[in-house]
């Protein structure tokens, strides 16, 4: 899995694709980050939510890596 298959993205549109799959926002934080989960998995997922700011390949692979989500079924589900 590679971050060189995935671009900016917007944390919007991140979050939106996580909760196609079947997650689930738990908690917004005071330092702008969506936390996510997902019943049965235990995984958690932190998308950080700035205005103006995108969600940087590196960290987004490495959320979908922890996750157990592949490049390919996030990108479907965008």
């Amino acid at each position: 899995m590679s971050s060189g298959q995935l671009t900016n993205l917007k944390p919007a549109k991140v979050v939106a694709a996580l909760k196609r799959l079947g997650w689930v926002i738990r908690k917004k934080t005071k330092g702008g980050h969506r936390i996510l989960r997902k019943l049965g998995n235990p995984a958690v997922i932190s998308i950080p939510f700035h205005k103006g700011k995108d969600v940087k390949p590196g960290l987004l692979s490495s959320e979908l890596k922890g996750a157990g989500i592949s490049i390919e079924e996030f990108r479907k589900a965008l």
